[in-house]
């Protein structure tokens, strides 16, 4: 029994192009167990004789639906799939229940082979061989519907997508068609600000009715060629769906439709599996379909894996997984009406497995055989899944023939009415979503600000904090309270208070987010008993339960996937995402270049995420020093992010309200301090929170304006230890521009500011990372532009390099003292630096290096 239980699986007949593997020989003769009854073997289902349960066994576990779930932590949930697996078989569908089916696989294969006849040189990526994918889906999405679901959020790769995108979410053809007729059209037409995508990539979201007339959205989220990227973004939309339903499990549905190779191959998909327990994370089970055609494009599974089935990397995430014949569309509808059923009696991930194959090359134009000959003889002797089903209802007396080919007529028929009334579409896209007004003025009441900030520090009777954390508490209300300041930390809280009170949800996560990387956020706040907690962002009435902070797990590309796609379905809420140091966000690349930084252009997607990297060279090393802000700035155009530096916690905590009651929504990209964090000059009054406004530009000056005659640009903590230079050596000549945004580019801020010094004879960029990184490259060109100057924009930083900074404290002290002195040193000293300066050998920064060293 417990083997059929483990490893019936293993000898089902589940490859549609070979034979199952042969039973072995201690089970093909079950023993005699005369007198025992099944019920005493721990068998479900009838009680009988034994042995006649046994012998029944191989039907139970390998036919076409195979069970893998022997490695469930949880005897109950083994047990459940035990009695359901050994039931007597589940009853046939009527001639009424048949016939459907078998008209839905005509028209999945019908629309492939139109697309192929219709657009030869297009690439469709067809499910041809896997048709019964979308049967799956189609039936995942009526018992959602039948359950009274509210949203199904789908994440899928470009396998079979076009008939996801028709068949599921209710595209039409026509519109789909439109897309073809849109790569060849000349007067097809994209604005300013959009670019399109490629019919595979693209999204569909449509509303059925559920069967108590309750509507359920469905839809299919937007997706790169990356392959499995997609999963996570669709994780948290469907997050966001349920907590607009007040966190109801059973409101949301979220499918994840996998390719067998990259569901082993890409990192992405162990993350995304890793969040279904969590409970920061958790939307009550996700169920996965590993659409397996044998190949990943032309890498046979041999080379492509280290384990036996695609799917056997969610064992070690806890999730059931059930391998069906793709042949077998009955098998395929059972598995989804078990993974329904499950994922509603525990809450768990499902895994449902389909073995099929992929009937044409990785695209139509692709010639297969060039790799695969002998596989490809064997798939084009193979009938096509639904003349097999029709085959079967004729066995069964239920006219399927005739029912094929009746079923193929109509839909041609329609497919090409539908093709005939594309060509006279127009293609022109929509016009991408303006951008003013970008942003609410806030004004708020300094006395409600403060009493919300001394609330924050409110512990309840009897509560003890851990000595430690009381000392940052009491800290801050002295500071409140005596000289009526707050730090970065409490400003921030301060933001999300302030934008919960509003009436708006806010959610954090983030590596050790409720603490804070530095020790310095303390949101969630422990007894010094260790027995309990307290949150006051989270227990103030003044919130109303809008905010919710998370530790994330030890990874990026699915924390910030999940958070995009939250912040996409739920943009009234500030989403926010912090990483444990910025450097870090670079594990998650492909999330930040192809959702983020592009989703509203490629598919019309708006996000107000925020992604808070911890920046600054503090002697750290290579890896706690850069949030590599010239990627975002190679990124940024089109008014598509917001790239901002903020010194002070006034101008932070602007930023996050602005970014909360921004009537445009787009991400925000905040580079925040590390050092900075404990500063004493870093701190505002609270007065600053209440009546400022966010500035793109601040001004320093060492003296009267009328004396300046150089002026320093920098962004971030460098601002710091520059006045700090200044007023040590009693400068009154030099002023310090901080570019607290730099994308959109304040040009019109920078000319105001530099209005202000009519005697300025030098204009200075200076920043702490190698000049190839770093604002420079960006900045240097657009200060040149705003200069009232004629000669160039200086230079002042480190010189090119490959890694970001010094990996020894002492040398990054003596460096950073050179920049310092480099950028504001007399003009003999530092030079002018020319256009082609900006090699790093020949910048300012260089030689005065190199005088520093001789002298």
């Amino acid at each position: 029994v417990d083997a059929y239980r483990r490893d019936g699986h293993r000898w089902a007949d589940l490859d549609p192009l070979h034979a199952p593997e042969a039973t072995p020989d201690e089970l093909r003769q079950p023993p005699e167990l005369t007198g025992l009854r099944s019920r005493e073997l721990g068998l479900h289902g009838p009680d009988r004789d034994a042995a006649e349960a046994l012998r029944a066994l191989p039907r139970s576990y390998c036919g076409t639906l195979g069970l893998d779930v022997w490695h469930l932590r949880d005897q109950e949930q083994r047990d459940w799939w035990f009695e359901r697996f050994e039931q007597d078989a589940p009853p046939g569908l009527d001639a009424a229940g048949a016939t459907d089916v078998l008209e839905r696989l005509v028209e999945i294969d019908a629309l492939e082979r139109f697309m192929q006849r219709v657009y030869p040189s297009h690439k469709t990526l067809s499910v041809q061989g896997l048709d019964t994918t979308v049967l799956i889906t189609q039936r995942l999405v009526e018992l959602a519907a039948d359950r009274d679901a509210s949203y199904v959020d789908i994440g899928m790769a470009h396998r079979g997508r076009l008939n996801i995108l028709t068949h599921v979410t209710a595209m039409p053809y026509a519109r789909l068609f439109v897309e073809f007729e849109a790569s060849v059209r000349t007067d097809a037409l994209v604005p300013l600000g959009s670019t399109g995508d490629v019919k595979q990539h693209l999204g569909w979201e449509t509303e059925i009715a559920g069967r108590s007339g309750h509507p359920l959205r469905v839809a299919l989220i937007p997706n790169p060629s990356h392959l499995e990227f997609a999963s996570p973004v669709a994780l948290g939309a469907s997050r966001a769906h349920q907590d607009e339903q007040g966190r109801r499990p059973g409101s949301g549905l979220a499918v994840l439709l996998h390719g067998d190779a990259a569901f082993t191959g890409q990192g992405v998909v162990a993350e995304t599996l890793n969040l279904h327990q969590l409970e920061g994370f958790r939307i009550g089970g996700a169920v996965h379909i590993v659409q397996d055609n044998q190949i990943g494009f032309t890498t046979e599974g041999r080379d492509g894996r280290s384990t036996r089935w695609p799917s056997d990397i969610a064992r070690g995430y806890d999730a059931p997984i059930l391998h069906v014949n793709a042949d077998d569309a009955l098998a395929c509808l059972r598995a989804a009406e078990l993974a329904m059923d499950f994922r509603e009696r525990f809450g768990h991930d499902v895994v449902i497995h389909v073995l099929g194959y992929r009937r044409l090359g990785h695209s139509e134009t692709d010639e297969p055989t060039f790799t695969q000959a002998e596989l490809y003889r064997q798939i084009r002797s193979h009938p096509p899944i639904a003349e097999l089903f029709a085959g079967r209802l004729d066995e069964a007396g239920l006219a399927g023939a005739a029912t094929l080919e009746a079923a193929r007529a109509g839909v041609d028929e329609r497919l090409r009415a539908a093709a005939a009334e594309a060509k006279l579409a127009s293609v022109e896209a929509s016009p991408p979503v303006p951008r003013d007004p970008r942003r609410r003025p806030h004004a708020l009441d300094p006395v409600a600000l403060g009493a919300l900030a001394e609330d924050l520090l409110q512990l309840p009777p009897g509560f003890t904090a851990l000595p430690k954390v009381q000392r940052v508490l009491d800290r801050r209300r002295a500071m409140l309270l005596d000289e009526g300041k707050v730090d970065w930390a409490h400003a921030e809280l301060l933001a999300l208070a302030n934008v919960a009170s509003d009436g708006l949800p806010v959610r954090m996560s983030g590596q050790d987010s409720v603490r804070g990387a530095f020790t310095q956020r303390h949101l969630t706040i422990t007894a010094a008993d260790g027995l309990s907690s307290w949150t006051p962002l989270v227990a103030s009435p003044l919130t109303a339960g809008r905010v919710e902070v998370w530790n994330s797990p030890l990874s990026e590309t699915a924390v910030l996937g999940f958070e995009y796609g939250y912040s996409t379905a739920r943009r009234h809420a500030l989403t926010i995402w912090e990483a444990q140091f910025g450097d870090f966000a670079n594990g998650a690349q492909v999330i930040i270049d192809q959702f983020i930084a592009a989703g509203e252009a490629k598919w019309g997607v708006q996000s107000r995420l925020v992604m808070l990297l911890p920046h600054g060279y503090e002697g750290s090393g290579p890896e706690h020093s850069s949030a590599r802000l010239e990627r975002f700035l190679q990124l940024a155009a089109e008014d598509n992010l917001t790239v901002a530096v903020p010194t002070t916690p006034a101008q932070y905590f602007s930023l996050l309200v602005q970014q909360a009651h921004d009537l445009a929504p787009r991400p925000l990209v905040v580079l925040t301090p590390k050092s900075l964090l404990r500063h004493k000059a870093a701190v505002s009054d609270l007065d600053d929170l209440a009546t400022g406004v966010f500035s793109e530009v601040l001004t320093w000056v060492g003296g009267a304006a009328t004396e300046v005659r150089r002026v320093v640009a920098c962004s971030g903590k460098l601002f710091y230890e520059l006045a700090d230079a200044v007023t040590a050596g009693g400068r009154q000549d030099v002023a310090v521009l901080r570019l607290e945004q730099l994308y959109p580019f304040p040009a019109q801020a920078v000319r105001e500011a530099l209005a202000a010094f009519p005697a300025v004879e030098s204009f200075v960029w200076s920043q702490e990372e190698p000049e190839n990184m770093g604002a420079a490259r960006y900045v240097l060109p657009r200060l040149t532009e705003v200069s009232p100057l004629v000669m160039p924009v200086g230079y002042a930083g480190r010189p090119d390099r490959s890694a970001v900074a010094e990996g020894y404290g002492a040398e990054h002290a003596r460096q950073q003292k050179a920049l310092v002195q480099a950028a504001l040193g007399p003009a003999s000293r530092f030079g002018h630096v020319d256009a082609a300066g900006l090699a790093g050998p020949t910048s300012g920064f260089a030689r005065s290096l190199a005088a520093t060293t001789q002298d």
